[in-house]
């Protein structure tokens, strides 16, 4: 491979990874505010503001350690998948579409983060789950 197309491979991972490491913050940040939303409504009264705070705190954190971070990114793949099944039973009221429409968002999920948890976790620990996979 010459200089040039390794530099142009170099730019084009860059730009992906950016993209996904925010898609992997925003995953976060809908956590946060999911959690934030449930706790308002079930336990804590005024507070959902703090917690999602610490939620998002405490994501952060975990990001950190690559073994939580895959979990993390096994977790966030599944949410993908739910979050399709949603969409697709909310806009089509169908079973196929909503089990295709799962499949393809679990799909780009699990390569968004893949490409973005391992600016957090180390990449020798995703490149082994990708291997038994």
């Amino acid at each position: 491979m010459s200089i040039r197309k390794e530099v142009a491979q170099g730019i084009k991972d860059y730009k992906t990874g950016g993209l996904a490491e925010g898609f992997v913050l925003a995953e976060i940040l809908v956590l946060c505010v999911v959690v934030g939303r449930w706790a308002d409504r079930t336990w804590w009264p005024d507070g959902e503001w703090w917690v999602g705070a610490w939620v998002f705190v405490v994501c952060l954190l975990l990001l950190l350690v690559p073994i939580t971070c895959l979990i993390m990114m096994i977790v966030f793949t599944l949410g993908c998948g739910v979050a399709g099944w949603v969409i697709g039973d909310y806009l089509f009221n169908n079973l196929g579409a909503s089990v295709v429409i799962s499949i393809i968002s679990a799909v780009i999920g699990l390569s968004m983060n893949v490409s973005g948890c391992p600016k957090y976790a180390s990449k020798r620990l995703v490149k082994e789950l990708g291997d038994k996979l």
